[in-house]
């Protein structure tokens, strides 16, 4: 999600953000070996009428980076660009609000969240936890903070 970050040095200097470039695809992080079909009926069938009403329905019903999020009886959001929607604190409020991989009827793992905000493999959190989606929600990118890092240190 947008951030502000603001440098301050205590004298004049030519420091200027660092271009971040780096983005993984879904496809680059989803873990294909973890359990499908996890979710609850109520969740499973929400997701399925919004998606049989989608406009895009043809286009997009087989991807396998199809992601629902933000699902309730009224309606449902879709990302089908193969990039994972903001992940944001609410994730830890439970139920509905994790994204997820339809076409594997699971949410996200926390391992995979962990990844789309650019943590190192093997970072520890208890996994599939709600404080741990709302901790990884909270999280600035990993990426994002070690570029503004090193940037920083060629200043002081």
């Amino acid at each position: 999600r947008e951030r502000v970050f603001i440098i301050g040095f205590k004298n004049p200097s030519d420091f200027s953000f660092p271009k971040i470039k780096k983005q993984k695809t879904l496809t680059e992080i989803i873990d294909y070996s973890s359990p499908i079909n996890t979710l609850s009926e109520t969740l499973e069938k929400n997701i399925e009428i919004h998606l049989k009403n989608h406009k895009k329905y043809l286009q997009i019903k087989d991807l396998d980076y199809l992601l629902a999020y933000e699902v309730r009886k009224s309606r449902c959001t879709f990302r089908f660009d193969n990039l994972s929607p903001t992940l944001t604190t609410k994730m830890g409020t439970g139920g509905n609000n994790v994204p997820v991989l339809v076409n594997y009827k699971r949410k996200l793992s926390t391992n995979e969240c962990l990844k789309i905000q650019g943590f190192p493999e093997g970072f520890k959190i208890k996994p599939n936890y709600s404080q741990s989606y709302k901790q990884i929600g909270n999280s600035v990118s990993v990426p994002v903070v070690k570029s503004l890092a090193e940037e920083i240190i060629k200043f002081i």
